[in-house]
């Protein structure tokens, strides 16, 4: 939990605060979306779904 503060801290010693902050947000938005990601494909139907085939009337 603090490796994201203690990466910024070394991040802040290479680089400008701003170009740190920018570089920061990027990559926890693009994990953030990737975890969404990975959420919703891994996600199965729950008890009340139905299969395309019972749900076509007969």
């Amino acid at each position: 939990m603090g490796l994201p503060s203690v990466l910024f801290s070394i991040a802040l010693r290479h680089f400008a605060v701003q170009t740190a902050m920018i570089g920061f947000a990027a990559v926890l938005s693009c994990g953030a979306v990737v975890s969404v990601a990975v959420a919703l494909c891994d996600r199965a139907p729950g008890p009340g779904a139905l299969s395309a085939q019972s749900a076509r009337p007969s």
